[in-house]
């Protein structure tokens, strides 16, 4: 059956025409840093023609799903506006993902299509994939569509829609439905608050598949005209090379990558011109400060969601303190809610938000749950405070969601693919610290005899996406719990 989706004062058209007619018109420059590929306007919109035939020719139709799997660059756009043309909704995650996963994630969303540019034909065929090269001139993916079962549950229809995989506030494993409009309506929001114009260049470390590096570098570039130099992974001596040869204008970086650049790069990072933010989670004053003292500058926090798109951003020559992300966008409001939630610091509350920007629901066992948009209000699952000034501080989240580099990581996913492996009785999955202040993933594992960490770790290589994996596993003989038979997370190890 098709969604009912009635358009309204704030979601006027749920095609993607908007975005396929900036492909149509678009006259920048996208260059591909990790392959020393240059693709121009028409590069671009011939490539995504040539993919538009074979997605066709391969049987593809109009609301089927598929599992976005290409890493940063040209051919990220050019498949995903090629789906979008042919009225599918698009799924997109890391380009790294194992097959295994690719395949949870499918089983999961009811998605009966998979590309990738990682993995080759026969790899696909091995997972029961059938799977066919498709090209666009300059670059080559595999299209495969999974066999039998997969996908069939679909029921609900959203064509041309894309599908976000999102934690959302509970930690259940759901999609946020983000019309194009949406997308279009977040870039309209930066252009507003501090400008994007045809006139700059974004460089992209930031994966395409994350909401943050979604927003700037697949969407942005279309809607304003905008050149982009992207990389399939984050490289300092990449990033500096660009920024010294193609006159970059806005960089968008997590925090943890911006800790790098300034260990290697430092003061050659450096303009005037250059609008450095940071996304995906937030940015602590020792880092500001660095960068200010190496740089000459101050970064700029930038605070979003999934659901909601770029929701706060601290202005120019604003100062980021701990927790600080400045204040809302053009044309976003922000309400800080009261709450006596014991989990809830005080002085604090919950952050809800309204914007043209929103996803219109969850896609949730075939049907859209709205129940956390009500009203065009958007209830974010974070808690924070405005200061006198209007500025808002992130006090945290209220889910257990951990925040790896900026990439969120569910710990009930990662529990479900350790649980498999024979002879695990139980674990426990928490983030863990490193000396640098940044978030990790730990395990905790009580195992029968025999069971070792290399057998988890190899177990997590195949079927975890790599920010996923533990970086530390501890074999315990029994879970620490109180009482009432929870686990005490101040017990493990």
């Amino acid at each position: 059956m098709k969604a009912d989706l009635v358009p309204d004062e704030y979601i006027s058209d749920f095609t993607p025409s908007r975005l396929l007619d900036g492909l149509a018109n678009y006259s920048g420059v996208v260059r591909d840093a990790t392959l020393d590929l240059v693709v121009s306007g028409p590069d671009l919109r011939k490539g995504q023609a040539d993919l538009v035939r074979a997605f066709r020719e391969n049987g593809f139709s109009e609301c089927d799903r598929i599992v976005v799997a290409i890493s940063n660059g040209p051919l990220f756009i050019a498949i995903w506006t090629a789906i979008l043309e042919l009225g599918g909704s698009p799924i997109p995650v890391h380009f790294e993902t194992p097959l295994k996963e690719l395949r949870r994630t499918s089983e999961r969303f009811n998605a009966k299509w998979v590309v990738s540019d990682l993995w080759n034909e026969t790899q696909m065929e091995n997972e029961n994939v059938s799977a066919r090269a498709i090209s666009c001139g300059w670059q080559q993916a595999v299209l495969g569509r999974w066999d039998a079962g997969v996908g069939d549950g679909a029921t609900l229809e959203l064509p041309g829609i894309p599908l976000h995989p999102t934690s959302g506030t509970t930690g259940a494993p759901k999609l946020a439905i983000r019309p194009i409009s949406t997308a279009v309506a977040e870039i309209d929001n930066y252009v507003a608050t501090f400008g994007i114009s045809s006139a700059d260049t974004i460089l992209n470390v930031t994966p395409m598949c994350h909401a943050f590096g979604h927003g700037f570098c697949a969407v942005g570039p279309l809607v304003t005209g905008a050149s982009l130099v992207t990389m399939r992974k984050f490289q300092p001596r990449l990033v500096v090379e660009a920024c010294e040869q193609f006159d970059v204008t806005i960089l968008p970086a997590a925090a943890a990558v911006l800790d790098v650049l300034i260990m290697t790069a430092g003061k050659r990072l450096y303009s005037p011109e250059r609008k450095v933010f940071t996304g995906g989670g937030p940015v602590n004053s020792r880092t500001v400060e660095r960068y200010r003292n190496a740089a000459g500058a101050s970064p700029r926090p930038l605070y979003g969601s999934t659901e909601a798109g770029g929701i706060a951003v601290v202005r120019a020559n604003g100062f980021a303190e701990n927790g600080c992300v400045g204040q809302a966008f053009e044309n976003v409001e922000v309400e800080i809610c009261r709450s006596d939630a014991e989990d809830v610091p005080d002085g604090y509350g919950l952050v809800r938000v309204r914007s043209k920007s929103l996803a219109i629901g969850y896609l949730i066992d075939e049907r859209i749950d709205t129940s956390a948009f009500v009203d065009h209000w958007f209830d974010a699952g974070d808690v924070a405070r405005f200061d006198e000034n209007g500025q808002i501080f992130i006090g945290g989240r209220i889910a257990e969601v951990v925040n790896v580099s900026g990439m969120k990581v569910l710990p009930a996913e990662v529990e479900e693919v350790i649980k498999t492996v024979p002879g695990v009785v139980e674990v426990k999955v928490y983030p863990k610290q490193t000396r640098l202040g940044a978030n990790a993933i730990a395990a905790a594992v009580v195992a029968e005899p025999g069971v070792t960490v290399e057998q988890i770790r190899e177990h997590c290589a195949k079927g975890l996406v790599y920010y996923k994996r533990p970086s530390r596993i501890t074999l315990i003989d029994q879970m620490p719990k109180n009482t009432a038979g929870k686990i005490v997370k101040d017990l493990l190890p």
